[in-house]
């Protein structure tokens, strides 16, 4: 809300950020904040999200209500532990369309593509990375840190 957002902006603060869990669950809100930062602090916004809503993420993009998207692309093997709240292929489908669409509009510089990928778990989510490479979108992967922590014997402390 806006008041939570007037709290917390300070001398040092150059950038909104929405995040997780999902923020495009609040749909048309996010541009209501968007305008409202944008108007009265000059700030510049940035949504992550796992783009299960890419529509509304090519029109923040699109409209000016967001400058930068990170899309965390949720790359586990296998695919039923992904929580999209949809089907895989549609989740899949959906990504491509919006990095499609971010390509056509000439877009690609305000977007970014995190693979977030578990140790041992995933096979070859490669395809992701070269599509990304095809279409001049920023492409970083990510490694789970549960391996990390199981690594240390410390995966209860991590889940």
């Amino acid at each position: 809300t806006r008041s939570v957002i007037d709290s917390n902006i300070t001398s040092l603060t150059d950038a909104l950020v929405f995040l997780g869990g999902e923020p495009t669950i609040y749909g048309e809100e996010l541009f209501e904040l968007s305008t409202y930062v944008k108007q009265s602090y000059d700030l510049s916004v940035k949504v992550f999200s796992n783009a299960t809503n890419p529509k509304l993420l090519l029109r923040g993009l699109r409209d000016g209500y967001f400058d930068r998207v990170s899309i965390d692309f949720k790359a586990y093997f296998p695919t039923h532990l992904i929580k999209t709240n949809q089907n895989w292929l549609t989740y899949i489908d959906g990504i491509m369309w919006f990095l499609g669409q971010v390509s056509a509009l000439r877009l690609t510089d305000a977007v970014e593509v995190r693979m977030t990928v578990v140790k041992g778990l995933v096979k070859d989510f490669d395809i992701i990375k070269r599509i990304c490479s095809n279409m001049g979108v920023r492409f970083l992967r990510q490694e789970d840190v549960r391996s990390s922590y199981q690594e240390l014997g410390l995966l209860g402390l991590a889940s």
